[in-house]
């Protein structure tokens, strides 16, 4: 019996030592200290799950030399252990490249390794040859450190084994102590003078929905940018959460290198400020262990914080440029950043949010009263805009008040509450002086789409109730046009040679069952580029895509354009005069930047009736369960 707990004990090691690496891993890419209790808490999960996966592992690739007579007792030791550490090396490094594999993976198993043979590693793509490429130098490496292994078992004593594998564990904590006197590199940067950008944000702004509202004559707003500028669909992800699509909007980075990955992030620490996000590929692309885990109480669901991003803003960027800045309500931007001007985080904006509360979520926290003023506004909006959301009688209007009102009628006041109070906190900015940069973000058409856009576009109306028809059949293009009064009178206040940005992350489909409208599967949103310096074009007449927003309106500022951004910078809607008096300058990175985790730190963890809040509102609409 303990010769065969000492032949397998090895394997149970190289599983936990792989477990281990990972935590550590997760740690180095998440920028944070090993000497944390989150730290140990992790490592111990991931060691113990890997540590058990390694001895199932252990006892299948023992079996075929203990069946062997060919070989010697040595050699089917080394043997076993080579392949052991080859199958565990490749296990790790597949799952630690995950995301370049594959941009998301909350999936089931199966359905996950289907999608990973159809669609990540399929020959017919480029994309599929570029991962097939990629995953057989990980097989390379793999095969050659496992034969290594086999070499170094079969001519030396376990003793060097055990040296090696005590380096394995120890040699994390001096590039723990590099990383930590390394410190973050300051970029000099200088805008273009006089240049300004004004970015509105529409989350679910869908393409064909919004093209054929124009044609009606609905949106006059949009259809008068259009007009002067540029309007085209923009390319999303796919699935497209919209958490993960406005961080890349904002930051021209992919999920993997920003680390929004999705709307919450699995914790040890529910106090925690900075949160590693804890994917499934890390548990064997599984989403269930994670599930597992987290009723037992070992991980809890977190939403995600500024914290967790892992890059630059364009909001950092314009700072550190020494442009003026205003961001408001952007997502996941709580707890405020430090900038050169004002910043309103998403949390700021939750209605059920005490005025107390504001501290932390504006910067700087001296104009939290105001914002709050304008905030509370946003229940004041024009009298005609609830005339015409809700079609409802007379008796109606008298029984749904307070707790009696529908979810749909209360989920579509908290929105247009919050788009119409930041919309009085970006007026406000606007009136006064412009900054060169200034980014608003307006949820609710993102709500209404999964509450009550099948009233107006479902294929089997009749299965639906006939009075809900009646209620909300026309709430979708009533908020677009709310939407389009909005943007109207945030372009009027602006500067005359402001560049206009409308994006949307993402547009509605309906789904293969009659009542259910989604935007997994990615459907185009709206980009239209408007001002001075924007010639006019012809409808859908430039390729847009979700990573081309940053570059963009980096060059719009006469900011440099950071050499790793995938996108490029959508020059064929500038003038041709401004193309030629004004090149793209590049950068190599704005990695180093000075971004939240350096201005502070550890920064005070976010108040946890804002995040109660935005777990509860993400429940309600269906992202989270």
């Amino acid at each position: 019996m303990s010769s065969v707990l000492r032949d397998f004990l090895p394997y149970m090691g190289g599983g936990a030592l792989c477990g281990y690496w990972l935590a550590v891993l997760l740690f180095f890419d998440n920028r944070l200290p090993l000497t944390s209790v989150f730290f140990l808490k992790l490592a111990f999960c991931l060691v113990a799950v890997y540590g058990l996966i390694g001895l199932i592992g252990g006892v299948l690739a023992d079996m075929p030399w203990r069946l062997s007579r060919c070989c010697s007792e040595i050699d089917r030791q080394a043997g076993r252990t080579g392949l052991f550490v080859g199958t565990g090396l490749f296990a790790t490094l597949f799952f630690w490249h995950f995301d370049s594999f594959y941009p998301y993976s909350t999936f089931g198993l199966w359905l996950l390794i289907e999608r990973l043979l159809t669609e990540s590693f399929a020959p017919t793509s480029w994309t599929g040859l570029r991962n097939l490429g990629h995953l057989a130098l990980l097989v390379a490496v793999a095969a050659s450190l496992g034969w290594g292994t086999y070499c170094l078992r079969a001519n030396l004593s376990n003793k060097i084994l055990r040296i090696a594998a005590l380096i394995g564990v120890l040699a994390p904590w001096p590039l723990e102590a590099y990383f930590a006197l390394a410190g973050a590199e300051d970029i000099t940067l200088r805008g273009r003078p006089g240049r300004k950008v004004l970015i509105i944000g529409v989350d679910a702004l869908d393409w064909n929905y919004t093209r054929e509202y124009m044609a009606a004559g609905e949106l006059p707003s949009l259809q008068r940018l259009a007009n002067a500028g540029v309007i085209t669909s923009l390319e999303t992800f796919a699935p497209a959460y919209s958490p993960q699509v406005w961080t890349t909007i904002a930051t021209g980075m992919p999920i993997a290198e920003h680390n929004i990955r999705h709307f919450t992030a699995y914790s040890f620490d529910s106090a925690a400020a900075i949160q590693p996000l804890v994917e499934p590929s890390l548990l064997l692309g599984n989403p269930y262990v994670l599930r597992l885990l987290s009723q037992a109480g070992l991980l809890q669901a977190r939403y995600v914080t500024v914290n967790t991003r892992q890059v630059p803003a364009l909001w950092n960027i314009s700072s550190q440029a020494g442009l003026a800045t205003a961001v408001l309500g952007w997502w996941a931007s709580s707890p405020a950043e430090r900038v050169a001007g004002v910043m309103v985080g998403d949390y700021a904006s939750h209605t059920d949010l005490t005025p107390a509360a504001l501290d932390a979520h504006v910067y700087p926290a001296e104009m939290a009263k105001q914002v709050s003023k304008d905030l509370a506004g946003g229940r004041d909006w024009p009298e005609h805009w609830e005339a015409g959301l809700f079609a409802l009688t007379e008796a109606e209007r008298r029984q749904f008040v307070g707790a009696d009102k529908p979810s749909i009628i209360r989920e579509t006041e908290r929105s247009l509450i919050r788009d119409y109070g930041l919309f009085n906190v970006a007026s406000r900015i606007l009136q006064g002086k412009q900054p060169a940069l200034t980014a608003v973000f307006f949820e609710g058409i993102d709500t209404i789409g999964h509450l009550a856009l099948h009233f107006e576009r479902s294929t089997d109306l009749a299965s639906l109730d006939s009075v809900d028809v009646r209620r909300y059949g026309g709430l979708n293009r009533v908020y677009y046009r709310v939407v389009d009064e909005m943007i109207g009178e945030l372009v009027a206040s602006a500067d005359e040679q402001t560049t206009i940005c409308i994006l949307a992350d993402h547009g509605f489909e309906l789904h293969e069952e009659p009542n259910y409208f989604h935007h997994k599967t990615g459907p185009p949103g709206v980009l239209l580029l408007a001002g001075p310096e924007i010639a006019a074009g012809d409808e859908g007449e430039i390729e847009a895509h979700i990573y081309d927003i940053a570059p963009t309106v980096l060059y719009a500022l006469g900011l440099p354009v950071g050499e790793d951004m995938p996108g490029r910078v959508l020059k064929g809607a500038f003038r041709q005069e401004f193309r030629d008096r004004y090149a793209v300058e590049r950068l190599a990175s704005y990695g180093g930047l000075r971004s939240a985790r350096h201005q502070q730190g550890s920064l005070e963890a976010v108040i946890e009736g804002a995040g109660e809040s935005a777990v509860k509102r993400l429940k309600a609409l269906g992202y989270i369960e």
